[in-house]
């Protein structure tokens, strides 16, 4: 499906180089597999998630197009002035590519590739902010519903845990670094707890660049 998703001219050079790649927004544009023209040239969404604002700036800023995370703030609030942003409020985070010409399109005496795609569903897990934040990848579903299920259950067991955590009581630390999550096996926890998104991916089976 062919979407539009508008683009300031500050980040032409950064897409046509392939150095941007991800570009956060406040509502959702599309979903994997989506197209847009920007610039003269075709893109394609690979991915799309709701994710902190802070994984964006701490994490992504250089697939952003910006130089450091306080280059990424500042542009970001000089778009939004009238809110107020805070590290975890989210956004739609919405990852693309240049869209290749397969091999054949150019000739009739080429066969072209077997392309064959679909979308996934990862479901992720992060913690901590600024230079400590950190994000691990749990599981991939080609179920949207299981997904989000998964990400819900780990949700809900730090909840709980956090619910009956008194950090006042005797060994109170080791019981938290000793939690562990049925539902996501790699979690990393801070006093700052844990989120939880499922992040919408394009799967490609077989592809050939020209």
């Amino acid at each position: 499906m062919k979407i539009n998703i508008p683009f300031k001219e500050q980040f032409r050079e950064a897409m046509l180089s392939g150095t941007k790649t991800v570009t956060s927004r406040t509502k959702r544009y599309g979903k994997a597999g989506d197209t847009f023209m920007a610039f003269g040239q075709e893109f394609i969404l690979t991915a799309v998630a709701r994710i902190p604002i802070c994984a964006t700036a701490e994490t992504h800023f250089k697939s952003e197009g910006f130089a450091s995370p306080k280059e990424f703030w500042e542009c970001w609030r000089q778009i939004h002035p009238r809110k107020k942003w805070d590290a975890g409020d989210e956004v739609w985070a919405h990852w693309f590519r240049r869209k290749w010409v397969p091999v054949g399109t150019l000739s009739a005496n080429v066969e072209k590739p077997v392309v064959k795609s679909k979308v996934i569903y990862l479901v992720n897990g992060c913690s901590g902010e600024h230079e400590d934040y950190e994000t691990w990848a749990i599981a991939a579903y080609t179920d949207k519903a299981l997904a989000e299920q998964r990400a819900s259950n780990a949700r809900d067991e730090v909840k709980k845990f956090i619910e009956n955590w008194n950090s006042e009581e005797e060994n109170a630390y080791e019981k938290l670094d000793a939690f562990k999550n049925p539902y996501d096996p790699n979690m990393s926890m801070d006093l700052g707890g844990v989120c939880y998104f499922v992040q919408e991916v394009e799967l490609i089976e077989n592809e050939r660049r020209e």
